[in-house]
């Protein structure tokens, strides 16, 4: 049986990254799972059948959940109440146990939310151009760009701030991102 490398998700998980990583990234893996399990479920199954697949799909990430009743309801009521054409991204089932089971720094988690927002703009397209106010939203975890960035959540307004864009910009990548995408 093949394992799976990425859990695929909604970005309106996100939302609450920088003040409660393991919060957001419980809601991730239980969604994934979820949405798989989705996908291989027999509708006929009953209740304890029901139990296996989500176990079978779970096991297909190598994951294996504390309360696996927990993560079911969790993962179906996230399932259900997100609609199917909100954005998605993904994110390597090895990074997500790093920032699982590692404390990273404030960088670090900014810089992959950026990672995931500029997956989930691009999607298909090998490049676009956005503004830095729909990046920084769909670091938020919205799916439309902010009109102000007052909008954004707290913990992300300072990015909004020009020269604080461009200090991560030349530690980084100096602006540029995956697929020829041009940040301004």
């Amino acid at each position: 049986m093949s394992k799976l490398n990425y859990f695929n998700f909604p970005v309106c998980l996100l939302e609450d990254w920088m003040t409660n990583i393991k919060y957001c990234l419980n809601k991730i893996s239980h969604y994934s799972v979820y949405a798989y399990y989705a996908t291989i479920r027999d509708e006929d199954e009953d209740e304890d059948e029901d139990q296996l697949t989500f176990e079978r799909a779970a096991n297909k990430f190598n994951i294996e959940f504390g309360n696996k009743e927990t993560a079911w309801k969790t993962g179906k009521k996230l399932y259900e109440s997100i609609p199917s054409n909100a954005p998605y991204t993904g994110i390597r089932l090895g990074t997500y146990w790093e920032f699982y089971k590692n404390e990273k720094t404030e960088f670090e988690n900014v810089t992959l939310l950026a990672h995931l927002a500029i997956k989930s703009i691009l999607a298909d397209k090998a490049y676009c151009r956005i503004t830095n106010n729909f990046l920084l939203a769909r670091m938020a975890g919205y799916s439309r760009a902010v009109a102000d960035p007052c909008e954004l959540p707290n913990s992300l307004r300072p990015y909004a701030n020009v020269t604080r864009k461009q200090k991560y910009s030349e530690n980084g990548n100096r602006g540029t991102a995956k697929s020829g995408t041009r940040i301004q």
